[in-house]
C-alpha cells in the first residue's frame, strides 16, 4: 500500500469517526443549550467552558486516536478490538464530563442585594433538596428566586456554619429562598440599582443601550462572567447583554 493510499484510507476512517462523534456530542449540546445553560448562562456560568472540554475529548481525541491505530492491513478482529477499546474511553470520557457539567449547571437564579445569583446544583446537593423544597419554589427551569434576610438567631447561625463548613454563601442557602414575583420590591430596586449604574457608567449605558429589550435590565452573575436581562412578567429572559471572561 502506498503511502498516499494509507493517507486516504486514515482519513476516511477519521470522518467516519468524527460523524459518529458529532452524533454522540449534539444531544449533550442540545441539552445544554436548552435545558442546563439557556440563554446568557451558556457563557457566563460554565457551559461553554463545558463544551470545549467535551469537544476537546469527543470530537479532537477519538478521531486522532482512530488516526494513530487505524490501518487497512489489520484484520477485522484487530480493527473490532482496536475501535472498541476507543468506543469504551471514548464514550465513558463523553458521559464522565456530562455528569460533571451536569453538577454544575444552575439550578437557581436567586435575586441577593440587587443582582441575580446563578447557583449550581452541587451547591445544592451539600443542602439535602427534597422534592417539597422545588415545589415550594416553583417550576421554571433554572428557578428564580427571592433571598430573604434570616428570621431567627438560629438561621444566622445556619448561614455561618455553611459558610465554614461548606463554603456556602447566602444567596446558595435553600432555606433563605422565597419563589421570586414579578412585582417583588427587591427586583424594583434591582432594576432600579441598574438604572442608576447607567446613569454614571457611560460603557456600561452604551452596550445595553444598544439592546432595545433591555428597558428594565437586571444584573446577572455567573461563575464566568456577568449578563444584564430582561425579565417579562412571567420572569422569563427576554433580552441580554453579556460579558464573560477570558477563560
Amino acid at each position: 500500500m502506498t503511502t498516499s493510499s494509507l493517507i486516504r484510507a486514515k482519513a476516511r476512517a477519521v470522518g467516519l469517526h468524527l460523524a459518529i462523534g458529532l452524533l454522540l456530542f449534539l444531544p449533550f449540546l442540545v441539552l445544554m443549550l436548552g435545558y442546563w445553560y439557556p440563554g446568557p448562562l451558556f457563557w457566563i456560568d460554565g457551559g461553554w467552558q463545558g463544551v470545549r472540554i467535551m469537544a476537546a475529548v469527543d470530537l479532537v481525541l477519538g478521531p486522532l486516536l482512530t488516526a494513530l491505530i487505524y490501518h487497512p492491513a489489520k484484520t477485522r478482529r484487530a480493527l473490532l478490538v482496536d475501535f472498541s477499546f476507543i468506543g469504551v474511553v471514548q464514550l465513558s470520557a463523553l458521559l464522565y464530563g456530562g455528569y460533571s457539567i451536569w453538577l454544575k449547571h444552575p439550578q437557581v437564579l436567586a435575586l441577593h442585594e440587587g443582582v441575580l445569583q446563578a447557583v449550581s446544583a452541587d451547591a445544592l446537593r451539600e443542602q439535602a433538596v427534597s422534592p417539597e423544597d422545588w415545589q415550594r419554589l416553583g417550576t421554571d427551569r433554572p428557578r428564580r428566586v427571592e433571598v430573604r434576610e434570616p428570621r431567627s438567631a438560629e438561621e444566622s447561625a445556619g448561614i455561618t456554619a455553611y459558610l465554614f463548613s461548606a463554603g456556602l454563601a447566602p444567596h446558595q442557602l435553600l432555606f433563605l429562598y422565597e419563589p421570586l414575583r414579578a412585582d417583588s420590591p427587591a427586583l424594583a430596586a434591582a432594576r432600579q440599582r441598574v438604572r442608576e449604574q447607567r446613569a454614571t457608567d457611560a460603557e456600561l449605558d452604551q452596550r445595553l443601550a444598544a439592546a432595545p429589550a433591555l428597558t428594565d435590565a437586571v444584573e446577572l452573575q455567573g461563575a464566568y462572567g456577568r449578563a444584564w436581562v430582561d425579565l417579562d412578567e412571567r420572569l422569563e429572559i427576554r433580552g441580554s447583554r453579556w460579558v464573560a471572561s477570558a477563560d
